[in-house]
């Protein structure tokens, strides 16, 4: 790259930019003389065509002149080229600091363009990479602008300013909650340029979103407050909120005859819970007002924050059925029993009936049911340990386990009845069942077994009933007033069963009184005969009217009591005579081991007896066995 030369040599660098000295030949006295008219030549000759600063010539002038090695000095520099220039910012501030509505926060530099360089022969060097600078972009939601006067950039929300990778934007500090019910905000001690956050500033924020609910000043104050306390933000401040819409209450029903038992336990006198019990259900009478209707009620619109009116719904009009037993009163809001019973509001249906209906077993969510009133409706089972107590009626469709059921009507149990854990059921009407085992059974009616009773203890006021199904009774004691009718009695093994036939009256021996009141009568009539009452009382001097009176009034006293008597007396011969008629009779076989008991006789089954019937004899005073 040198050439040589009589006085110096210059050698261009290899990026053409700067031709420097390579060899300055020294005189004797060890100084390199050098005058400007060499460098020229040098210049020239190494084909140098940019002139020399004047500066470098003076320093390599002096520094030759000064015995100094002016080997590597530069002696032209070329014009290097300028690579493009991207835009960037200047901040005003603290950008970790809000910034508030149209406040500028920064100034644009532009970028600028390569320029290309020059080598010191004169040749161009073009500028490395892009011709043009890149400028500062926006996302598409940047929340600023850039003031087209000043290229000042500012805020259109209060948020904090970001510039990142040529990218500039507010994120918001103040955002708006779902439905557009409350504005929330993170408040800053101060700002990006330090200065304090007032409630002015913040009412200019919430304008600028265009939010007319009312800054709510002693929240966002406090806020601040804390925020130079601590030292840290304070995120989530509710600054403005909307006014919620109150919507109309729907109607309703009000029930005056609520169920007031409890729902854990009944207490006793020792103290004791017990868990099962619930209380008695309560009957209203005829007539009472069991209900009101309640009207709904109109609603109140509300505000978002933006001042949006929000539609508020009226209350619905609450549809309420009358089922059987209930009528409206004369204002059509309030509702009246018509009958006795207990009132039911079920499915919008308000009703009074005589049934009070489970909707599933008799359990520790239901308790004991104890009625003041009415019948029964298990829709489930009976379950063991519980218990129903009820005035009339008793309808179970499942089973009866182990609990006690008292009813002053009919016990009907379409499942069956399983009693292996105590428990009873006692009825002044009858019962009936699919089943029956290990239980206790007590009816004035008739008991009525389809298919199978084993090991019970029954008691029937009238008839024993065992035929509507495979009809056996095994293992039992049966007492029936009237008669005991099955397939079976007994079983092949023999199992002990006893059935006791009729059910002895005791009747009252009327023979004293009867001869006392005959012969008080045939006094009375020795003395004034059997006519007409009245007309001896008319016929009698009024001197002796009193004593006749007195005379008459015992004789139609003894007359009615001995009426009475005879009636008493008729009515044991006819349940005398019906009592006598109890028998038990079997379809197909009653087996050794069943004992039959009437009126003080005993007949035990040796062998099997078909298709026959057992009943006691009053004439020959024995038990009788017939075929059928």
């Amino acid at each position: 790259m040198s050439e040589p030369n009589a006085d110096i040599t210059i050698s261009i660098s290899e990026d053409g930019l700067r031709a420097v000295i390579s060899d300055c030949p020294r005189g004797s006295n060890g100084i390199c003389n050098i005058s400007r008219a060499q460098i020229d030549r040098a210049l020239e000759k190494a084909g140098v065509t940019e002139a020399p600063s004047s500066e470098d010539i003076r320093l390599i002038m002096e520094a030759a002149a000064g015995g100094k090695d002016v080997n590597g000095m530069v002696v032209v520099r070329g014009k290097p080229p300028v690579p493009a220039g991207n835009a960037t910012i200047k901040p005003f501030g603290d950008f970790t600091r809000p910034v508030f509505p149209g406040e500028a926060f920064c100034e644009i530099i532009k970028a600028t363009p390569a320029k290309d360089g020059t080598s010191v022969t004169g040749k161009p060097i073009k500028a490395p990479g892009e011709q043009q600078g890149k400028s500062i972009t926006f996302p598409e939601s940047p929340n600023c602008f850039i003031d087209s006067t000043t290229l000042q950039i500012r805020s259109e929300v209060y948020g904090l300013a970001h510039f990142d990778k040529l990218s500039l934007h507010v994120s918001p500090l103040l955002t708006v909650t779902k439905a557009d019910m409350a504005a929330q905000a993170t408040i800053y001690a101060t700002d990006m340029r330090g200065k304090e956050l007032t409630a002015a500033r913040m009412e200019e924020a919430l304008k600028a979103l265009e939010i007319t609910s009312p800054l709510e000043r002693n929240r966002f104050l406090k806020a601040v407050q804390h925020a130079k306390e601590s030292g840290t933000e304070v995120p989530n401040v509710i600054l403005a909120r909307g006014l919620e819409p109150v919507h109309g209450r729907n109607g309703w029903f009000e029930l005056y005859a609520k169920d007031d038992r409890s729902d854990v336990g009944v207490q006793d006198n020792e103290g004791n819970i017990d868990f099962r019990a619930r209380g008695v259900i309560r009957s209203v009478a005829a007539d009472d007002i069991v209900g009101k209707l309640h009207a709904p009620t109109r609603g109140v619109p509300g505000k978002d924050i933006f001042g949006r009116v929000i539609p508020a719904h009226d209350g619905a009009v609450f549809r309420i059925t009358l089922g059987e037993n209930v009528e409206a009163t004369e204002t059509g809001s309030e509702f009246r029993a018509l009958i006795a019973g207990m009132v039911f509001f079920v499915r919008n249906t308000l009703s009074v009936t005589e049934v009070f209906t489970t909707r599933g077993d008799v359990n520790m969510g239901t308790g004991n049911l104890e009625l003041e009133k009415g019948s029964v409706h298990v829709k489930g089972a009976v379950l063991s340990g519980f218990k129903i107590i009820c005035p009339r009626n008793v309808l179970v469709n499942d089973t009866i386990e182990s609990a006690v059921v008292e009813a002053g009507g009919d016990v009907e149990v379409k499942g069956g009845i399983i009693m292996d854990k105590g428990g009873r059921i006692v009825s002044q009407g009858s019962i009936s069942a699919m089943f029956a085992k290990g239980a206790t059974i007590e009816a004035q009616g008739d008991v009525n077994i389809a298919h199978e009773m084993t090991n019970c203890i029954v008691f029937a006021g009238q008839n024993v009933i065992a035929t509507k199904g495979r009809g056996k009774i095994i293992g039992s004691t049966v007492r029936c007033g009237g008669s005991l009718i099955a397939h079976e009695v007994g079983s092949e093994l023999g199992v002990a069963t006893t059935v006791f036939l009729g059910i002895e009256q005791e009747t009252t021996d009327h023979s004293e009184r009867r001869r006392e009141l005959n012969a008080l009568l045939q006094k009375v009539y020795a003395t004034l005969g059997t006519g007409d009452p009245r007309t001896i009382l008319v016929n009698t001097p009024p001197a002796k009217r009193e004593t006749v009176a007195q005379l008459l009034k015992m004789r139609l006293g003894a007359e009615k009591e001995l009426r009475e008597i005879e009636s008493t007396i008729q009515q044991e011969r006819v349940a005398m005579k019906k009592a006598i008629q109890s028998k038990l009779k079997v379809t197909r076989t009653i087996y050794p081991g069943v004992v039959v008991h009437s009126y003080g006789q005993i007949f035990k089954v040796q062998s099997p007896i078909e298709h026959s019937k057992i009943f006691f004899d009053p004439d020959e005073q024995k038990i009788i066995v017939l075929s059928l």
